[in-house]
């Protein structure tokens, strides 16, 4: 006899990081996509193949290294990545890997690259109804870094958002390490699962870019799987001790949308299935899987996609400059 809700078994350990099959069914409009935010602390080749045979409709990946993004690992239509890391800040790079069909709803030109921080912030462009909805890709510096710091970077991540929409609305969802802790309760910005209470400063700076951009923590409303591991922690990291190396959690990794569309958002939940501890790392993230309904712009309105300019645009293939 199963045990748990559907949704708890869907999120188990031998599902949660490869999306059951359509059965050969091609993206509609209004269908649930499966998306996963995952800190990859590196990308190499058979990492990208893993990655790629995911098979999720958006996928995004924070914290490579150097000039890993640009190795041609996986496909140019379907991967969009910001610039390359500079030699001051080498492990900053981010990038969105979509599947075929959620690629045929990228809206033209839609690619966005920070100005000042490209390798930290990317921004793509999806052709939605009843508002097209903005990826964003953001890996915010710890409190520790001052070029860039904290600070910058989420200014800069505001700046960046408002290019992306161009003016007009749109429904941002926004995959982030942010590297701080949200504080608990938060009226139309963090609910019930976030982990700390208080915050922290960092945190506070944070509620400061949601404010701007009117974004809510989407993750905070969903408890993680499996509980017995930290719960919503979503970062840990092995200290040596006199006795034994002692385990701490934090949460520092959030999926938020635009608070006005935050019915989209279906369900989220972290598990440590892509952990790093099994290669000796002593750090490790959760990666955070999530589900929305989205009603793409498909089809005929969307024959004659250029790819070109996509391919054009700053910080991809094309223009990628070595680290």
């Amino acid at each position: 006899m199963r045990q748990g809700t559907r949704a708890q078994r869907r999120a188990g350990p031998n599902s949660v990081c490869r999306r059951k099959p359509r059965s050969g069914k091609r993206l509609r409009l209004g269908q649930t996509l499966e998306g996963c935010s995952v800190n990859t602390c590196g990308l190499t080749e058979k990492r990208s193949k893993r990655l790629l045979s995911a098979g999720y409709d958006i996928l995004v990946g924070l914290e490579t290294h150097g000039d890993e993004q640009g190795k041609g690992w996986l496909p140019e239509q379907r991967f969009f990545v910001g610039g390359a890391p500079p030699v001051n800040d080498p492990k900053s790079g981010v990038f969105v890997l979509l599947s075929k069909d959620m690629a045929q709803a990228a809206a033209p030109g839609g690619v966005t690259v920070s100005r000042k921080y490209p390798s930290r912030v990317l921004c793509v462009r999806i052709r939605a109804d009843p508002v097209d909805l903005v990826i964003i890709a953001a890996y915010i510096p710890h409190q520790h870094r001052k070029n860039p710091s904290q600070q910058e970077v989420l200014d800069d991540l505001v700046v960046t958002a408002r290019r992306a929409a161009g003016g007009t609305r749109v429904c941002y969802l926004v995959n982030a390490d942010l590297n701080a802790q949200l504080p608990r309760y938060q009226p139309s910005r963090t609910s019930k699962w976030c982990v700390s209470e208080q915050g922290n400063r960092q945190g506070q700076m944070c509620l400061s870019m949601m404010d701007d951009l009117d974004l809510f923590a989407a993750s905070t409303g969903y408890n993680a799987f499996p509980r017995r591991r930290g719960g919503g922690c979503t970062y840990s990291v092995r200290e040596a001790t006199k006795v034994s190396p002692v385990e701490k959690r934090v949460q520092l990794d959030y999926l938020l949308i635009s608070a006005a569309f935050r019915s989209f958002f279906l369900h989220s939940c972290g598990h440590w299935k892509w952990c790093r501890h099994m290669r000796g790392d002593r750090t490790d993230h959760k990666a955070i899987f999530y589900r929305l309904r989205m009603k793409l712009v498909t089809g005929s309105r969307a024959n004659g996609r250029r790819w070109a300019v996509l391919k054009r645009q700053e910080g991809q293939h094309g223009r990628y400059a070595q680290a």
